[in-house]
């Protein structure tokens, strides 16, 4: 039977990344395949536009949860005309470089699969709009392998259908630079799951013994706070301390334990961070008398069955064996 205690989910840490853009190479306009990264505006909602916006120094920590995230961009004109939607990506890697004047910098970069649909209403000019929720998009980039804390984090955006604008303030405009907004938190999970084998004889093949079963236990766990180990409890066992600096993850314990057809109950939680405790479950062992019987002359001791699927246990479906 297999039980599983999935997320000891527990926050460790959490905060906000507020990042303006902080030079001319930091955010881009491609028309055709021609890029400028010194304008004073940035067009948006034209097919015929692209804009890269690149974030530098920006304080996620790897393995952060994204909570929510949002892109603040300032008018530089007054629109009231009906806007066509803009699609906002990020740039799929795990440390954006500048953008720079070569051809087509901003539509060769790799994007990521999440995107939002952005579709403004009307803008007055110097007033600061927010977009919708980029949290997936952003999300996507931090869980690349290569992302760490204070990396760059860029956005490219696509006009999708038609002519209408909507215009805003570069790094080289009027100083309200566009701005990137993330909540994150950083958790602690541990994953565990539990097996319980068939019962045997602790006497292997002699007998005598008693009705056992191995329980076996699959630790994982993420971001670890500080130096602390895992403590695994299993219901009348000794607390079995798990050191991540020692084994490598998913680590596995095996329990031996009296085939009684008891229930158990597992649960794993960091030596000291409180709160981080799994939700208790349920495994029950199998009962029964498991025991080889004692052999007598003249006769097979032990159970003989047909064993289809070559495994070493007597299935409920494997009932053929030797009469007597």
């Amino acid at each position: 039977m297999m039980i599983g205690v999935v997320d000891a989910q527990c926050t460790i840490s959490s905060g906000t990344s507020n990042e303006v853009i902080a030079a001319s190479g930091d955010d881009a306009s491609q028309a055709g395949t021609t890029t400028t990264i010194n304008g004073n505006t940035l067009t948006f909602m034209s097919t015929a536009n692209m804009v890269g916006l690149r974030f530098t120094s920006v304080a996620i920590p790897q393995g952060a949860t994204i909570t929510n995230a949002y892109l603040e961009l300032t008018a530089s004109a007054n629109a009231s005309t009906t806007a066509n939607p803009i699609w906002i990506y990020g740039q799929s890697i795990g440390n954006a470089p500048i953008f720079t004047t070569g051809s087509n910098d901003i539509s060769n970069r790799a994007l990521t699969n999440d995107f939002i649909s952005w579709k403004p209403g009307n803008w007055t000019s110097g007033t600061t709009y927010q977009s919708p929720n980029l949290k997936y998009i952003i999300q996507e980039i931090v869980n690349i392998s290569s992302w760490s804390n204070n990396n760059n984090l860029a956005l490219v955006i696509k006009g999708v259908t038609g002519t209408n604008t909507r215009t805003a303030h570069s790094f080289d405009g009027s100083g309200q630079e566009p701005r990137l907004v993330v909540n994150w938190q950083l958790d602690a999970p541990i994953t565990t799951s539990v097996f319980s084998s068939a019962c045997f004889d602790s006497n292997g093949n002699t007998a005598g013994g008693t009705s056992q079963t191995k329980v076996q236990v699959v630790v994982d766990w993420r971001a670890r706070p500080g130096t602390e180990d895992i403590i695994l409890k299993l219901q009348g066992q000794p607390d079995v301390v798990i050191d991540p600096d020692v084994v490598s993850k998913p680590y596995t314990y095996t329990y031996t334990l009296t085939a009684d057809g008891s229930t158990k109950t597992l649960d794993a939680n960091w030596s000291t961070t409180t709160g981080c405790a799994a939700t208790q479950k349920s495994t029950t062992l199998p009962s029964g008398n498991c025991l080889l019987a004692p052999c007598q002359a003249g006769n097979t001791g032990g159970k003989v069955w047909l064993d289809y699927d070559d495994d070493g246990v007597k299935d409920a479906s494997e009932t053929q064996g030797l009469q007597g």
